[in-house]
């Protein structure tokens, strides 16, 4: 309960100072407060992933470690090699002691053999050079150092050179360090063999890698693990799912000749690599691995990195038992091993809980993320550290657009379609490693999650779909983007297509950044989704147009285009935000509940003894719809409103976006509610389909008109004739105007179309403030509210804006309505009930049995069918109060009431007018009748008959003439 009320003060405290509500009552007290508490709580659970200071290059005589990313020193008994990116023995003192390295100089004029595992001498015409260290070679004449089985020689000596090759005369000299080669002459250069069937220099058969200068076999002597030595099924990658020509997939099984190329090559540097390090670990006067050696590590990490890091493959194996001889803790991290890449996590919940060691912002520097690339070749070298703008995308476009997601907050999606040979092109594979640059200058790796890694066969590991399975998704570092080598089974040509068998590019990829509750940010997160397309499906040909077109809709234009997308994701940890809104939708559902039971028990009031059966059960269960649905659109609109003020308007970083799984919470709340409405709506159509509407006539007869016979006779004669006695006078009495009544029920037609808002103008004005001013691209999940930069938008923003703009039309049109129109410039409602006392007319609406509404039109004056001369007297005659008020109780003008009657009434209406609104049904469902006997049904005079007895009830109940229907005035309750 105390951090939850800390939680609450926290947020209203921030929520003030980044809303710049007021500064004024803004405290630190409970913040520092809550942040010590946080702290303490957090160091003692939440796991770190440490920082560290990396370079890209080494100034002499330090030498930059690809591996670690650092500048060492080399020990005494190395120098600094090519490129500054590793340490070499001296070319005349270098040899190996089994796997492990170390520098020693030979005796006497002794020179390295051939792969500098020993000591040889120079025998015959091979004298010794001291400049170099090395035998030197008469004119002509190359020097032999290893023997034709492929072991180096203990002596070596100079033979002719072959046919069309020559070898020029050298004198001894420090000149020759570095350049003197002094097999050059030799098509193939020890120890490697000309082999007639490819035409190329190999290895013999008894020792068949290359590893450097010299040819290995795969031997445990070698520093090799039995258990991951060449086997055959190394070069057979298997692809598990693979798009074929018909669209369908499939899998396939490749033997990639990249693979054979590097994977023996990788291994052996890579063990002596690990091997030495450790040596010299524990001796600083022993020599530490060559670049050659580290780079050999880099390629066997890339070899797994392009297996998806599947645990049963040989280079994963391999990795992980290199791994496991060699001492962790590289730059700060505990998975990554002493001279080898860093590729694995420890666990999910290591990557998930660490904290990023960087402060963020909106504005200035601190508002954009930096990461950087570590780029590789497939073969281990290390290209460059790029600074990541668009290198993530595969997509073109506007550099500046492209990149608006390292503006910290700035979540957005871009699509497009890209043609297949494009990637096709992409002949150099490169790897890269993702770190993030923090406050201070250090970097933070960044993890990859690979959608299509298996575990040990076990598929959909890291399957994006399955909600809550984040803690056991396993997460990596190293990431291609495009890879069209692996799938080949032949070098490339100048035929993109020969030997291709499977492309394969990143599908879509998402990067997600996470703040966390207490404040911090979390580590970013990559994940990546791979697709692999069968060689068929790529066309033929070059691709010499604009290669990556932006498209928003990302519809395949043609068969060689495929689908990519990227996408950024910035959200927070809303578990104690969730725990605010639970107790919020708690109280919600009370609400639900109890308006719920309101209205059951209004309508059980309106309704004493109702039977309980469908129409009941029905009625409750639409009842319960309607009050979700109205509670449940205030309860999303105020999370929409929050999270739309607070994020987009927000100076401090304070409040993100939630995650995508939130969201689909807030979408099926929104889409419930919405279908509850909906019925509910439906039951008003309905419902409203069973009103019944009587119109009251008040006028009174004018008198009695004479009636004469006889046909033709005109009435003024008839008159005079029974004044003078001639004739027998006749009267009746004189008929009421039904044109009055006419007029009305139009006009109360007319009126039911009336509103205070107007529909059509709210959907203008929205969609002119939306799709015309572009503001709907205020919903976009960036916190710049002036940014109004075209991107998808978000559905939490979306409808909180959408929702905001049509309250805000509509209050406008509202105050418009009551606060001027009604008042100033004409009430509808008002005139209807002027028109209604000016008619002596009269209206009962009842949408119930027992319940409904009274409009009291009953004029004070004698007549209202006169003329114009006495209407208009009347009119004065009330404007000068000579006559009683309009309302029903004569020194009031209450004229509209809600009416409740008993079952009697009700019976005596139906009994009077029996069956009168299924009657009136039943005539409007005549619509195949002819038109003149509908005219017949609809002037039936029995059904006028009883409409006028009717009419006399009702007028008499409400002059209070009916002694068993007593009427009674009262204040309605709310209850009521």
């Amino acid at each position: 309960c105390f951090r939850f009320l800390l939680f609450f003060l926290l947020q209203f405290k921030v929520a003030l100072r980044t809303a710049r509500l007021s500064r004024a009552i803004y405290t630190g007290m409970t913040v520092s407060l809550f942040v010590l508490l946080s702290s303490y709580f957090l160091a003692a659970v939440l796991p770190t992933v440490s920082a560290f200071t990396y370079h890209s290059s080494c100034s002499s005589p330090s030498y930059f470690d690809t591996t670690s990313l650092g500048c060492y020193q080399c020990p005494a008994v190395q120098e600094r090699g090519p490129a500054g990116r590793g340490c070499d023995c001296d070319a005349s003192a270098m040899t190996y002691s089994g796997s492990v390295m170390s520098c020693t100089t030979c005796a006497g004029e002794s020179v390295p053999n051939a792969f500098s595992t020993g000591c040889a001498t120079c025998n015959g015409s091979a004298t010794y050079c001291a400049s170099t260290g090395q035998c030197m070679c008469p004119q002509n004449m190359f020097l032999v150092e290893v023997s034709p089985d492929g072991y180096p020689l203990d002596a070596k000596y100079c033979t002719p050179c072959p046919a069309q090759t020559s070898f020029p005369s050298r004198t001894c000299s420090s000149s020759l360090v570095g350049s003197y080669v002094p097999t050059q002459c030799d098509t193939c250069s020890p120890p490697l063999q000309w082999d007639v069937a490819s035409s190329t220099c190999k290895c013999p058969s008894s020792a068949p890698y290359q590893v450097g200068k010299e040819c290995v076999a795969a031997t445990a002597s070698n520093g090799i693990p039995t258990a991951v030595q060449h086997t055959l099924s190394v070069y057979s990658i298997s692809f598990p799912s693979v798009i074929v020509s018909s669209g369908a997939t499939s899998s396939r099984s490749v033997n990639s000749y990249i693979f054979q190329q590097l994977y023996m090559p990788a291994l052996i540097n890579c063990s002596r690599a690990v091997n030495t390090g450790a040596a010299a670990a524990t001796n600083p006067t022993l020599a530490e691995p060559t670049a050659g050696q580290r780079r050999g590590c880099q390629a066997l990490a890339n070899l797994c990195a392009l297996l998806i890091y599947d645990d049963s493959s040989l280079p994963c194996r391999a990795y992980a038992q290199l791994k496991n001889s060699a001492s962790a803790g590289t730059n700060g991290e505990d998975e990554w091993p002493d001279q080898m890449p860093w590729l694995d996590y420890t666990s999910a919940d290591s990557v998930l809980q660490a904290s990023l060691s960087t402060t963020v912002s909106f504005f200035g520097d601190a508002s954009v993320m930096k990461y950087l690339l570590a780029k590789y070749t497939v073969e281990g070298t290390f290209v460059e550290f790029v600074d990541v703008t668009t290198e993530l995308q595969l997509c073109s476009g506007d550099a500046l657009a492209l990149s608006r997601y390292l503006k910290f907050g700035t979540s957005m999606t871009y699509s497009c379609n890209v043609d297949l040979r494009r990637f096709l092109e992409e002949t150099q594979l490169y790897l890269y490693d993702m770190y993030i640059q923090t406050g201070d200058g250090n970097v933070q790796g960044v993890p990859v999650r690979m959608v299509d890694y298996s575990n040990g066969g076990t598929p959909n590991v890291n399957d994006p779909n399955v909600e809550n399975a984040e803690n056991d998704d396993i997460f990596k570092r190293r990431f291609f983007l495009v890879d069209s080598i692996t799938g080949r089974t032949a070098a490339v040509g100048s035929d993109l297509k020969s030997g291709l068998e499977v492309l394969r590019y990143a599908k879509s990829m998402t990067l997600s950044v996470k703040k966390n509750s207490d404040g911090s940010l979390l580590l970013p997160i990559l994940t990546i989704d791979y697709e692999s397309v069968d060689s068929a499906v790529v066309p033929s040909g070059t691709f010499a147009s604009s290669i990556y077109t932006y498209l928003v809709d990302t519809t395949l234009e043609s068969t060689s285009e495929v689908a990519v997308s990227f996408t950024s994701q910035y959200s927070m940890d809303t578990a104690a935000f969730w725990q605010a809104m639970l107790v919020l939708f708690i109280i919600c559902i009370i609400f639900v509940m109890l308006g719920w039971i309101l209205r059951l028990f209004v309508f059980m009031r309106r309704r004493p003894g109702q039977p309980i059966g469908a129409s009941f059960l029905f009625r409750l269960l639409v009842y319960l719809f309607s009050s979700y649905a109205t509670i449940f659109f205030w309860f999303l609109a105020v999370i929409a409103f929050y999270f739309l003020v607070f994020f987009k308007m927000q100076g401090d970083v304070f409040v993100l976006l939630p995650p995508e799984v939130d969201q689909r919470s807030f979408m099926i709340m929104m889409v419930v509610a919405t279908f509850a409405q909906f019925l509910y709506v439906l039951f008003l159509v309905w419902e409203q389909s069973q009103v019944d509407i009587f119109f009251v006539d008040w006028e009174k007869s004018h008198g009695k008109l004479l009636v004469g016979s006889g046909a033709g006779e005109d009435g003024d004669e008839r008159e005079m004739e029974a004044r003078k006695g001639k004739r027998r006078a006749q009267y009746i009495q004189a008929p009421v105007s039904a044109w009055r009544s006419f007029f009305v029920v139009n006009e109360w037609n007319e009126l039911q179309t009336s509103r205070p808002t107007s529909t059509p103008m709210t959907l203008l004005v929205l969609i002119f403030l939306l799709e015309g001013l572009d503001l709907i691209y205020v919903a976009t999940p960036q916190p710049n509210l002036r940014d109004l930069t075209p991107d998808v938008t978000n559905e939490v923003l979306r409808f909180g804006l959408i929702t905001f703009f049509w309250l805000a039309i509509v209050i406008v049109q509202l105050a418009w309505k009551y606060g001027i129109a009604y008042r100033f410039i004409s009430d509808p409602i008002g005139q209807f009930v002027d028109l209604l006392s000016l008619a002596n007319i009269s209206v009962f609406v009842f949408d119930d049995k027992v319940h409904g509404w009274y409009l009291h039109g009953k004029s004070v004056h004698k007549h209202a069918d006169t003329t114009m001369e006495e209407m208009a007297k009347q009119f004065k005659a009330e404007a000068s109060n000579s006559v009683a008020k309009r309302g029903l109780n004569s020194d009031e003008d209450l004229q509209s009431f809600e009416i409740f009657v008993t079952k009697s009434f009700r019976e005596r209406y139906d009994a009077t007018f029996p069956m009168g609104a299924e009657a009136a049904r039943q005539t409007v469902k005549r619509g195949n009748a002819p038109p003149s006997r509908q005219y017949k049904d609809a002037v039936d005079p029995a059904r006028v008959r009883q409409r006028d007895k009717l009419s006399e009830f009702l007028c008499r109940f409400v002059m209070e003439a009916e002694p068993e229907h007593k009427r009674k005035i009262s204040d309605k309750r709310f209850i009521k």
